[in-house]
């Protein structure tokens, strides 16, 4: 370090009543007292070079080499600490804070959630062979005025290759190097560097205009390098978590999903997947967690608001969720996602009109998006049940979507086609019930012959339409098999109508002549409807494929 950033150091040391510093070398640093003021260490991310993880490192090694300050108490911050929550919830913090922390206001306001007295500021410029960081030291005092003692960037450069010195050992030098200059610039001086077989070039003050070396620092700065950044490729921990989802390793994409938050805390990517398996495995304490969590950090995602709502609607909030959803398109009129968002919690309450009106909203935002028609689907479908009608209006939007989907999205139709079978598959199911109920009430006495017929005819109209709309409901890719067992289920049960409607029309018959009839119609229907249930089910979940079996143990099995 140059003399005169050594006389700057002592100078601020002074005022900030840091004068006994001198009765001590580095060698005899006495331990930390638990009354020692609170540094906090913010380490900023590099703009350019996001994914490094050399700022996560430099934080770890800061806190660690300044455990033994005589002047400090150090503290990192993280966004997970409770500190900040609390911070956030009794409004000491804003998300904008968290998110823009660039800003001295900013990174002060963090400090007092922390109670800090000092703030240790620093913020990498990663170089190609080289390091920069910009080293600010604030100090609250007791006024609770903040004032900036120390600034200045400081530069190391990566050590020279030679034989024997591995890439991770030059690494390594390079982060104790950095350790070993901002300590010193901050009063505590540490000698990580000595303990390992490696030298760096001096350290270099940039800032000290006076300084001949800073100088040629500048230039050699500026000098164009062909050498590739400092930068390490970072494992994509989102797309590794989708893998083991798929293979059925819940634990493990959990555990990944956390890093990829930790990585990047304001990425609402990661949090949204996570949030969505915990639901998808019914543990909605932890959703509810995680969703609250999320939103604090990223309070405009219109993804997370909608996983917090589906949170609510989990642990049986219907009216809280509908609220959220509610203020989710108050503040964003022209979001799609969120009308469509809205529309969803509407219908899965019951409000079938409000909920149509949802959906034409975010239809008439854009046109062009086939989501509102699908969703509009499933509503007519769902209306369906108690007027055959709406099925033609189902069948309509079907086509106006397909027409809007381009031709290599099958997933979007899929998902709808997903949402709409379980409905026609329980309404069958229903209406085999309904005929075993018939018929009961029939041989028990409850309802006249001229009643039955009349509840017969009902259900025959109701199971007709549901059938027709089956016939000409485009499968989706891979359904077809499953379409087809759905549409014998309900052809089975309305021959076992139109067998119970003969035997009634008879007078020379009794109702209980249908009894072996109906109770076969009933057990054909539900096989078909369950084949067909597992054949969907197979075809959105496929199974795990089965490892090939070895020839030499198959011809033992022989």
């Amino acid at each position: 370090m140059q003399p005169l950033i050594r006389f700057c150091i002592f100078g601020w040391m002074v005022l900030l009543g840091g004068q006994q510093v001198g009765r001590y070398t580095a060698a005899e640093t006495p331990p930390a007292s638990p009354n020692l003021p609170k540094l906090l260490i913010l380490v900023r991310k590099d703009p350019k070079t996001p994914n490094s993880d050399l700022p996560q490192r430099l934080a770890g090694l800061l806190k660690q080499s300044l455990n033994s300050s005589s002047l400090y108490t150090p503290l990192l911050y993280s966004p997970y600490d409770p500190t900040i929550k609390n911070a956030l919830l009794n409004h000491l913090l804003t998300p904008k804070d968290l998110s823009t922390l660039d800003s001295p206001a900013s990174q002060q306001r963090l400090a007092e959630a922390y109670n800090a007295r000092y703030l240790l500021s620093i913020q990498p410029h990663i170089l190609s062979m080289a390091v920069e960081v910009d080293v600010s030291l604030f100090y609250r005092a007791p006024a609770e005025s903040w004032t900036m003692p120390y600034s200045n960037r400081l530069r190391v450069d990566m050590p020279p290759t030679r034989r024997g010195v591995t890439e991770e050992l030059r690494y390594k030098a390079l982060l104790y190097g950095l350790v070993d200059s901002i300590s010193a610039a901050i009063g505590s001086p540490t000698h990580l560097l000595a303990s390992l077989p490696i030298t760096l070039p001096q350290t270099v003050a940039l800032n000290d205009a006076h300084s001949a070396s800073g100088q040629k620092a500048i230039d050699l700065a500026s000098t164009p390098s062909s050498s590739p950044p400092i930068q390490p490729t970072p494992p994509n921990y989102v797309a590794q978590a989708q893998d083991a989802l798929r293979d059925g390793n819940v634990a493990d994409a959990i555990m990944l999903l956390r890093q990829a938050i930790d990585a990047n805390p304001f990425d609402p990517k990661p949090r949204a997947l996570l949030i969505q398996t915990y639901l998808q495995r019914h543990l909605v304490a932890l959703a509810d967690t995680e969703a609250q969590d999320s939103l604090l950090l990223c309070p405009n995602s219109v993804e997370l608001t909608q996983l917090e709502a589906q949170v609510l609607q989990a642990k049986g909030d219907t009216k809280g969720a509908l609220q959220l959803f509610t203020q989710l398109v108050a503040h964003n009129p022209q979001d799609v996602a969120a009308r469509i968002a809205l529309g969803d919690a509407l219908l899965a309450n019951g409000q079938y009109a409000d909920a149509q009106n949802a959906y034409e909203m975010a239809a008439s935002i854009n046109p062009k998006s086939a989501l509102p028609a699908l969703r509009l689907a499933a509503l007519f479908v769902k209306e369906a049940n108690s007027d055959p009608s709406f099925y033609a209006k189902g069948l309509s939007e079907l086509e106006t979507a397909r027409q809007l989907l381009p031709s290599t999205d099958t997933t979007s139709y899929l998902n709808c086609y997903a949402m709409l079978m379980p409905v026609l598959s329980e309404r069958i199911h229903d209406d085999a019930d309904a005929l075993q109920q018939i018929y009961e009430s029939c041989v028990q006495g409850g309802l006249s012959v001229t009643e039955a017929l009349r509840n017969l005819a009902d259900l025959q109209n109701r199971l007709v339409a549901l059938s027709d709309f089956l016939t000409k409901l485009p499968p989706a890719v891979g359904a077809e098999k499953a379409q087809a067992a759905y549409g014998q289920s309900a052809a089975l049960l309305l021959q076992g109508i139109g067998y119970f409607h003969d035997v009634l029309s008879d007078p020379a018959r009794t109702p209980r002549e249908a009894a072996d009839t109906l109770a076969l119609a009933r057990a054909n229907t539900l096989h078909a409807l369950q084949e067909a249930d597992t054949l969907l089910k197979n075809l959105l979940n496929p199974p795990p494929a089965r490892p090939p079996q070895n020839t030499d143990d198959a011809a033992l099995s022989e």
